[in-house]
């Protein structure tokens, strides 16, 4: 055992060993007031590269990619995310002129000469960050909630969440993006023309689940690969800023035994699933929500689980009742946690909450992480979600939706929503056929 930790952590360190210092980061702008703003720069640093430098430049352009200012901004303490893996904060106080679009950017060299998806290494590759700013007194951009996790298992699957959120309640939309190189006196940064995602299993491809946030995948290549992630926001279904998050995921084998975990909600508008992650749970107001989540190590290691999601945003919370630190039972070790909700009427909107679960595997000089995610939808009380079997079996098809509201063909199976009207009102049912 001795001799197979030695050579994973040989190999775990051969992959950081021709790193640059930069791993990813993304820029954050939230509104202090009137026009005045705290933009951070988050950069994440790998701990086998050079040092971090004390200071960076963040450059400010206007909707017409003109020039306007630059920055030059002091670097707080790191943070350490685990595994080597260190997080940077430089931020600022910025007061735009007047309002309407802004970008902040900010690039520098280099990216690691080791990353296989990108078709270009540390000679060439820049690490480019934008976030596109509407600068008004009612606005901040969104913001991640959860850091990145940066290293994966070969042949295990994966799950990230890196949890996007609005503090002004603005619809957000996420997508896989390219990363962005940067060429030294250009206004703005470009795609990298070579890039592909991680190598996935066929049976789990690489996926972004548009309703949760949550990547997830079984990576089949050891090596160190970089993703990028856009968070789009939308206010009056119009597009008004968006930001970016790279990050470096090192991808290596391991003989750890990945984690099982179980959460079991205890209200079900849907037939049970076994795969709950898919399966989204509906609460009315005043109703409670109670999530128990169990996670089994049987390796018999620790495990560490924190708990993050927009649940925990909302007007009225949700809370962390326990969250039992791992327990061994002689064969595994196993960690115990309970969600409570009572939701109220201002808690009601057509998109999920998210409850999210980060459970850390610790095996030798490292933790794997994963995110497991479960999308909460708060209804609107009796023009809500309703139990099929308590309403009118006359009512009448109006149409079929998917969960975000797109309508659908009638005959579509899967997990559906068919609202009904029985010539007074209409009626609101879920399906996971």
């Amino acid at each position: 055992m001795k001799k197979t930790l030695l050579a994973l952590t040989l190999l775990f360190m051969s992959l950081y060993s021709s790193a640059s210092h930069l791993m990813g980061g993304q820029i954050t702008a939230r509104n202090i007031g009137g026009l005045t703003y705290e933009v951070t720069l988050t950069l994440y640093r790998d701990t086998l590269g050079i040092p971090m430098y004390t200071t960076a430049n963040v450059e400010y352009f206007d909707s017409l990619s003109m020039p306007l200012m630059m920055r030059t901004v002091l670097v707080g303490a790191p943070t350490a995310i685990g595994n080597g893996v260190e997080k940077y904060a430089y931020i600022d106080t910025v007061t735009f002129p007047y309002a309407g679009e802004f970008r902040a950017q900010f690039s520098d060299c280099c990216r690691n000469a080791a990353i296989m998806n990108i078709g270009s290494g540390a000679g060439a590759g820049y690490l480019y960050l934008d976030n596109i700013i509407y600068a008004d007194p009612s606005n901040s951009s969104p913001v991640f909630l959860n850091d990145p996790i940066t290293v994966a298992q070969d042949s295990v699957p994966f799950s990230y969440n890196p949890s996007p959120f609005d503090i002004d309640g603005d619809s957000l939309s996420w997508v896989m993006d390219i990363p962005m190189d940067f060429v030294p006196g250009s206004s703005s940064g470009f795609p990298f023309p070579v890039y592909f995602l991680p190598p996935s299993d066929t049976a789990n491809p690489f996926t972004l689940n548009p309703v949760t946030g949550e990547i997830t995948f079984t990576p089949v290549a050891i090596g160190n690969f970089q993703i990028s992630v856009k968070a789009i926001e939308y206010r009056n279904g119009v597009a008004i800023g968006s930001i970016r998050r790279d990050m470096q995921l090192i991808v290596i084998p391991s003989p750890n035994m990945p984690i099982v975990v179980s959460a079991t909600p205890n209200i079900y508008r849907l037939t049970p699933s076994s795969n709950t992650t898919s399966t989204a749970t509906y609460v009315n107001p005043g109703q409670h929500l109670q999530f128990l989540f169990d996670a089994f190590n049987y390796d018999n290691g620790p495990i560490e689980t924190t708990i993050s999601g927009t649940a925990f945003m909302a007007a009225t919370p949700a809370i962390v009742t326990s969250n039992n630190p791992f327990a061994s039972f002689g064969f595994f070790t196993n960690t115990h946690t309970i969600i409570d909700w009572y939701p109220t009427q201002a808690d009601v909107r057509s998109t999920p909450y998210n409850i999210i679960f980060r459970v850390a595997d610790f095996y030798g000089p490292y933790k794997f992480y994963n995110d497991h995610t479960y999308a909460v939808y708060v209804t609107n009380g009796s023009t809500g979600i309703e139990d099929p079997l308590t309403t009118d079996n006359q009512a009448t098809l109006v149409k079929t939706c998917d969960v975000i509201g797109r309508e659908i063909p009638n005959e579509t199976k899967g997990l559906v929503i068919r609202i009904y009207s029985d010539g007074s009102a209409r009626k609101v049912f879920v399906f996971e056929d």
